[in-house]
């Protein structure tokens, strides 16, 4: 019974340290389009986001274009930068770069699921010990 433990232990524990989930898209599409996700490399630091038609207007109705990508580096831009050359978003937690997809609901939700495991890590090793 102890030895299941320390395997479900263990693999809650990798699941933590897993490589970062970005939303990605190879070419500039319309930010409500650009939805895919990826389980980044090791080596990834960053979810970018870069924006080539951010004049909009206001209310954000997601009708922009972006290119996400998993990046090893990454710079942040000015959000209020115009044309070809837009802004960039940098951010470094699982599908985080979700500007003009989501509500901020679903990255409370994201949030919740990764204290759940968490804490089922935790239980599972304190029944170990």
């Amino acid at each position: 019974m102890k030895s299941l433990l320390l395997i479900t232990a263990a693999a809650l524990s990798l699941a933590l340290v897993q490589s970062l989930q970005c939303y990605t898209c190879d070419d500039y599409t319309a930010s409500k389009d650009c939805s895919t996700e990826k389980n980044c490399s090791d080596t990834t630091k960053y979810c970018k986001t870069a924006v080539k038609s951010p004049n909009v207007g206001f209310p954000f109705t997601g009708d922009e274009e972006v290119r996400r990508v998993c990046a090893v580096s990454c710079e942040q831009t000015e959000e209020d930068s115009l044309g070809n050359d837009g802004p960039t978003f940098c951010c470094n937690s699982d599908l985080c770069n979700n500007r003009g997809l989501y509500s901020h609901s679903n990255s409370l939700a994201a949030a919740a699921r990764s204290f759940a495991l968490l804490i089922l890590t935790l239980t599972a090793l304190g029944n170990l010990l």
